[in-house]
């Protein structure tokens, strides 16, 4: 993780991670624009088309509330709460907290 954080365009990590990371740099705002090259790229890394719809619904999801933490100025965390945030996020999968929209029927 420390890795992907320093430079994830040379991380010692799989190949769909970098796929999905890199597509991240351009999918979240406000970055380059990106397009069917890119979602191209994750499928050539062997991303399924439902690995990459997962890799926009988790982007949307930490965007938005991104957005919301700054509207409600909300404090920054110290490092010690950070790596607690990083140890529940890492441990319980956004699917585990979330309703997909297939969920909606």
């Amino acid at each position: 993780m420390a890795a992907v954080m320093a430079d994830w365009k040379t991380a010692p990590v799989r190949p769909q991670l970098k796929a999905a990371v890199g597509f991240l740099t351009k999918f979240v705002p406000p970055e380059e624009d990106f397009g069917p090259e890119d979602i191209q790229a994750m499928r050539d890394a062997g991303l399924t088309d439902q690995n990459i719809k997962d890799v926009m619904y988790a982007s949307f999801s930490f965007m938005c509330l991104s957005k919301w933490a700054d509207a409600f100025n909300f404090p920054l965390h110290t490092p010690r709460l950070k790596k607690i945030a990083a140890f529940f996020m890492w441990r319980v999968p956004y699917t585990r907290a979330s309703v997909g929209p297939d969920k909606f029927g």
